[in-house]
């Protein structure tokens, strides 16, 4: 039997936000958002946000007022992100060196 590869154009991030962000995280990122209760007009930043869900959840609890932004260590989710969701700050970058000035968020979520 001759084997083939499997040739796709989707990205594993497209690949994780069409499954897995459905079948575990968006439970679990709603739950999130209750409990912390986002509040129109606010500023919230969604610390290793991947590809988003949390943040494009909270986008429309605070706008048009407030901002969210969503920070990534993985270029490609973000790309992901950008794609979905243009009303938010995306951006690449590390944790541990936020580039964001102090008390900036009136919410942070990981």
């Amino acid at each position: 039997m001759d084997q083939q590869p499997i040739q796709t154009t989707t990205s594993p991030s497209e690949i994780y936000n069409g499954y897995m962000v459905p079948a575990i995280f968006e439970r679990w990122s709603a739950a999130l958002l209750e409990s912390v209760a986002p509040q129109p007009g606010e500023r919230i930043l969604d610390l290793a946000c991947g590809t988003g869900v949390v943040a494009r959840m909270a986008a429309p609890m605070v706008q048009p007022e407030g901002k969210v932004f969503g920070l990534d260590f993985n270029g490609a989710q973000i790309v992901t992100a950008r794609a979905m969701d243009s009303s938010i700050d995306w951006r690449e970058g590390d944790a541990g060196f936020l580039p964001f000035d102090d008390q900036e968020f009136d919410l942070v979520v990981c």
